[in-house]
């Protein structure tokens, strides 16, 4: 970004990074997590898991949760930065 002109200050860069990190925690870790959850329960969640993917369940299933796993770790990350005083205002 600096490089494109912005001025970052240490306030905006935390900014972007809670942007960047709430986004990856909805966006990703509730479809991925909750997707996987929802396809061991329930069979037509996990045809479309497995055509969209192109993989069986069961060989996603790692990867899905190391997926999972870094998308959560960015939600305490977003938690950390959202909760500095004056960073969202």
């Amino acid at each position: 970004l600096e490089e494109a002109g912005w001025r970052l200050t240490r306030r905006r860069c935390d900014a972007l990074r809670f942007g960047y990190a709430a986004h990856g925690l909805l966006n990703m870790g509730l479809f991925v997590g909750g997707g996987a959850v929802a396809a061991v329960a329930r069979p037509w969640v996990r045809r479309w898991f497995e055509a969209l993917l192109d993989r069986p369940l069961e060989e996603l299933m790692e990867r899905l949760a190391a997926l999972t796993s870094f998308c959560l770790d960015l939600g305490d990350e977003a938690g950390r930065l959202g909760s500095r005083p004056g960073l969202l205002s």
